[in-house]
C-alpha cells in the first residue's frame, strides 16, 4: 500500500510539473511572438525609411547630372536623406 502510495504521489508530481512547464512554455511562445510582430514593425518601419533614402538618393544623382534643376537647399537635404538610412537592429 505505501509503495502504491508513493507511486501515486510521485505520479501526480511528475503531471504537476508538466503542467507548469505547458505553462511557462505557453508564455515564451506569446513573449516570441510579441517579440516577432515588433520587429516586423520596426522592419517595415525601416523599409520605408530607406526607400525613402533610396529615392532622395536619385533625385541627388539626377540632379547632379543634369537631369534635373534643383536648389543648393533642397540639394542639401537630399544628400543628408540619402545618407541616413534606417539600420534594422533587432
Amino acid at each position: 500500500m505505501i509503495v502504491v502510495g508513493v507511486l501515486l504521489a510521485l505520479g501526480a508530481d511528475a503531471a504537476w510539473a508538466e503542467r507548469g512547464d505547458r505553462a511557462r512554455e505557453r508564455e515564451i511562445l506569446a513573449d516570441l511572438l510579441e517579440e516577432f510582430r515588433a520587429n516586423e514593425a520596426r522592419l517595415l518601419a525601416d523599409i520605408q525609411t530607406n526607400g525613402g533614402m533610396q529615392a532622395a538618393a536619385d533625385a541627388w544623382v539626377a540632379a547632379m547630372r543634369g537631369v534635373d534643376t534643383i536648389s543648393s537647399d533642397s540639394l542639401a537635404a537630399l544628400f543628408y536623406t540619402s545618407h541616413f538610412g534606417a539600420r534594422f537592429d533587432p
